[in-house]
């Protein structure tokens, strides 16, 4: 007997003949999680978020005064503590569901109705309180109504898919049947990594390799605000308002958060009101325009 994971059968024993035929049978256990892990993970729920208060809260803060004379990593430090403050009080946290207990996305509140009226009319109709002929007639409701929403849902994520690859490609993963693994993967010194986080830390090698230590952009490239004009390269570039702000507002809102903490849904609803405070690693030119560690903008 072969198995893909050692450790995965016990109390294999080898039995009789099936009838007549020269086969025997083998019995063995099979050893699994009889529960699902219940996942503590949580995440903001922007449907409940009160973005009027969080835009307010983050008004609210002085900037030209609180900044001044700070530099660039201790200004974006205390606007990364506001913001998040700010948010604590606006976006409410809500635990992520598990695949298991979660509904289709198809599924509406006027079809999660119907489908309990169905449920109730079955019940009667076995009890003799209700015909056969509502019920039938309930079910054909209730199914065409599902292949309305279905078909209705999947041309809308094909609509947007150039905005929200995301959600697109998700609906189609939870169409497959069979779930792909990442393979064993070869790090740098030569050893297989076959455990989640040994593959998650190679390809997070791998990936941070592209980027070099001086600037956030690939090796060998360079934004075409850097690059060399005639031996002008030593002098900083300006960073206008107008530029932070038309970048802010085309932020893709289906991405995840980066390890500050901060949402791009966030930094989108505070595009209109981060040019009139213009905090000063924002709009500053020169040193307080660029990141002393990364020579990027901090956002």
């Amino acid at each position: 007997m072969f198995t893909n994971r050692e450790g995965l059968v016990r109390d294999v024993v080898v039995g009789g003949h099936v009838g007549l035929n020269d086969h025997e049978m083998i019995e063995f256990s099979i050893l699994g999680d009889a529960r699902k892990g219940v996942s503590k993970t949580t995440t903001m729920d922007f449907w409940r978020a009160n973005f009027g208060l969080f835009r307010t809260l983050v008004e609210r803060v002085p900037w030209e005064t609180v900044l001044k004379g700070k530099g660039v990593q201790e200004g974006w430090t205390f606007f990364k503590k506001e913001v998040l403050k700010a948010q604590e009080q606006a976006i409410p946290m809500c635990g992520k569901t598990n695949h298991w207990r979660r509904r289709p996305v198809w599924l509406n509140r006027e079809l999660l109705l119907g489908l309990r009226k169905k449920r109730r009319v079955y019940h009667l109709w076995k009890k003799r309180q209700a015909t056969q002929e509502e019920y039938r007639d309930l079910v054909r409701s209730c199914r065409e109504e599902i292949r309305k929403a279905k078909a209705q849902l999947e041309l809308n994520l094909a609509t947007v898919v150039r905005d929200n690859k995301k959600c697109f490609y998700k609906y189609i993963n939870n169409k497959k049947r069979a779930k792909e693994n990442i393979h064993p993967l070869l790090d740098a010194d030569g050893n297989i990594a076959t455990k989640d986080e040994e593959k998650a830390e190679v390809l997070n090698a791998f990936f941070a390799s592209v980027f070099n230590s001086e600037t956030s952009y690939p090796q060998g490239t360079q934004p075409p605000e850097l690059e060399d004009r005639d031996g002008e390269q030593n002098i900083p570039p300006i960073i206008q308002e107008e530029t932070v702000n038309d970048l802010l507002r085309h932020l893709d809102t289906h991405k995840s958060m980066g390890p500050d903490g901060i949402h791009p849904r966030e930094m989108k609803e505070l595009a209109e009101g981060l040019p009139r405070h213009s905090p000063s690693f924002i709009s500053s030119p020169g040193k307080q325009g660029r990141s002393q560690r990364t020579g990027g903008l901090p956002m």
